[in-house]
């Protein structure tokens, strides 16, 4: 299926816009308490979309978002290719509805002409069973320190 197709029970998925970030952000918040300035989302965006290999995508049910992931693409000192899935999160009143499996979808296909060896993802214990339900397994301990 390719990524023009991923539609369904009235899901629309495409790339995030500088127009979807004060949406995400509010959904991000489901995931962090950070909120990042307003008055900084241009900036933040510019630097955001900068970033080389970066993939995102929000999924839209009759309209409106509802739906953000995104990740990258890198590249080892030998030379394989991974996907690192940084932020995968649904409103809570459309959880439980395939979007986030979607999201997941979209952004696989994405990468899929990238020959990437291996997607990648932390993940909290309320998410291992959605994730396990994707084809992830459990193989190491995230470890994180803010800097």
């Amino acid at each position: 299926m390719g990524l023009e197709n991923m539609r369904g029970n009235n899901v629309k998925m495409r790339a995030a816009t500088e127009n979807d970030m004060t949406t995400i952000w509010e959904l991000l918040q489901q995931l962090s308490p950070f909120l990042p300035d307003r008055h900084d989302a241009r900036e933040i965006w510019t630097r955001f979309v900068s970033q080389s290999h970066l993939f995102t995508c929000v999924a839209l049910v009759d309209g409106t978002l509802v739906g953000y992931g995104c990740g990258f693409v890198q590249t080892t000192i030998r030379g394989g290719s991974f996907f690192q899935i940084e932020e995968i999160v649904v409103a809570s009143t459309h959880q439980r509805m395939g979007i986030g499996g979607k999201i997941v979808a979209y952004l696989e296909l994405s990468v899929a002409s990238k020959n990437c060896y291996k997607a990648i993802l932390s993940a909290d214990d309320k998410t291992v069973k959605f994730y396990e339900r994707l084809g992830y397994s459990e193989v190491h301990k995230t470890f994180r320190k803010f800097l």
